[in-house]
C-alpha cells in the first residue's frame, strides 16, 4: 500500500481532506496513491505539519514515524 494512502486512511482522512490540506484537488491524492503522480516539497511540508509526521516517514525512507506524538 502506499506510504500516503496507509497515512490517510490511518487518520481516518478522505482524500478530499488529504487534498485540502495540501490545497490541491481531490484527484491529486489519487494520483498519488496510484503512483501516477508525486507530491511536491511544499505538499509534503504541509502534510509533515499538518499530522505532525516526519517527512523521511511519509517518503518511505523510515518505518517509525520518529515525530510520532507521546
Amino acid at each position: 500500500m502506499n506510504r500516503l494512502k496507509k497515512i490517510r486512511l490511518l487518520n481516518d482522512l478522505s482524500q478530499n481532506d488529504m487534498a485540502r490540506i495540501i490545497g490541491k484537488e481531490r484527484t491529486k491524492i489519487s494520483r498519488i496513491e496510484l503512483n501516477k503522480g508525486e507530491l511536491t516539497a511544499s505538499e509534503i511540508i504541509n502534510i509533515c505539519k499538518a499530522l505532525n509526521l516526519s517527512a523521511d516517514y511519509l517518503l518511505g525512507l523510515i518505518d517509525i514515524n520518529t515525530n510520532k506524538r507521546d
